[in-house]
Parts: C-alpha cells; structure tokens; sequence
C-alpha cells in the first residue's frame, strides 16, 4: 500500500521500504542455485540404497524430512556421507533387519516410502514423531505387505 510519500512503499506490517521501479530487459545473464528439492531428494536417496554400487547426491535437500531418510538408510546398514549439499551412498549388498523401530522423526514422506521399500524384506518397524498422526507402520512379514499397527 503505498502511503503518499515518494520513494517508500508502506507495509502492513509497519516496514518501511524503498520504492523500485523495475524495467523490462531483453536479456539476463548469470548463474543462480536452487534448493535441493525434498520430494526427489527422499526418492534418490532411497533408490541408492538399494542400488547396485555406490551413488552421489548432487544438491540433496537440507530439509529435516530427507535428514530421517538418510538416517533411516543408515539403520538398514546404509552408509551415507554427507559433504555440504552432497551425499554419497553405499547400499549393502542387503538390507539389514534394524534393531529397532526405524524412527522417521516427523517426516510423513520417508514413512510411506519407506513402508513400500521394505514390505519385500523381513520385518521391520517404521514409527514416526507422535505429533504426526501417522503412528508405526510395520513392514514386511505378512506376505509381503505393510500394513499399520
């Protein structure tokens, strides 16, 4: 909203900014980088788990959800190393049977993801953050299905 006063525009949150005037151009040049996208991020990493050899991550999401991925991964016997916006993963020759309940923190997407990765393996627990209302999924076992507790 602007308040009538040349070169400041008045925001509803009582900030005073500069007023810009933005002209057309024919052309831009220069490089910008973008975030690491989380929905492909899970996915990535979840295929290089259980790829053949090892893989790496370019520009992997910093996001707290691919963090439960990645540590999730690495209670099935995954190694993960992170270096700035890059993992590397080398997956096991085959996945190991956790010890507990894999712990997916709040994160629904590596809950469903991980449900479907591991409903061909023996059986294992996923559970999340009880502020979710997802609960525990337990995958594997009965036929080869997931299924929730």
């Amino acid at each position: 909203m602007f308040d009538g006063k040349p070169g400041f525009i008045l925001v509803d949150c009582g900030l005073r900014l500069p007023l810009m005037k933005i002209w057309p151009v024919r052309r831009i040049k220069g490089f910008i980088s973008l975030p690491g996208d989380k929905s492909i991020s899970h996915r990535a990493a979840l295929i290089a788990g259980v790829a053949e050899g090892p893989s790496e991550l370019i520009n992997f999401s910093t996001s707290r959800d691919c963090e439960s991925t990645l540590k999730c991964l690495e209670q099935l016997g995954v190694i993960v190393t992170r270096s700035a916006n890059t993992v590397t993963i080398q997956p096991p020759d085959q996945l190991r049977v956790p010890v507990g309940p894999l712990d997916c923190g709040n994160s629904g997407s590596t809950m469903r993801m991980l449900a479907g990765l591991l409903a061909g393996t023996p059986r294992s627990r996923v559970s999340t953050n009880r502020s979710w209302s997802g609960g525990v999924c337990v995958a594997g076992s009965r036929r080869h299905s997931a299924y929730f507790e």
